[in-house]
């Protein structure tokens, strides 16, 4: 049976989904798995500094008016920047710029805490609800 036929479900009444030209970064905490799965109490400890430095980064990001519509979701060991772009190709360059920033910022706090990270930066239509999830 196809989407909206004999079951009552009008497509119409669903708001549609409004995707963004966005900058988008995805960052990986390496080793995660092996702490969730370390009965060791300082893996466990491991998981809360993460836990609690990358909220307190985030908070801190919010604060930064350059950085106020960066959009973040944290799930699990992984966090997904993203920030919409501009229609004006010089202004691009100072969103990129601050998403890059807001990276290090995060990947230098991290280290701090002998916490590393991998992940990577790309373009194009994306879809983020600005909020955080914690998974």
């Amino acid at each position: 049976m196809a989407l909206g036929q004999g079951n009552n479900y009008n497509m119409a009444s669903h708001n549609t989904i409004d995707y963004k030209d966005s900058y988008v970064a995805f960052l990986d905490i390496l080793g995660f798995e092996s702490l969730v799965r370390s009965k060791k109490p300082e893996s466990k400890e491991k998981i809360e500094v993460y836990f609690n430095l990358i909220n307190n980064a985030v908070s801190q990001l919010k604060e930064v008016p350059g950085k106020r519509n960066i959009g973040t979701i944290i799930i699990s060991d992984s966090v997904i920047l993203s920030v919409p772009k501009s229609t004006n190709n010089n202004d691009n360059i100072e969103i990129l710029r601050q998403l890059l920033i807001a990276i290090r910022y995060i990947q230098f706090n991290l280290a701090l805490s002998n916490v590393w990270l991998r992940g990577g930066v790309s373009s194009g239509d994306a879809i983020l609800a600005h909020m955080k999830i914690r998974l």
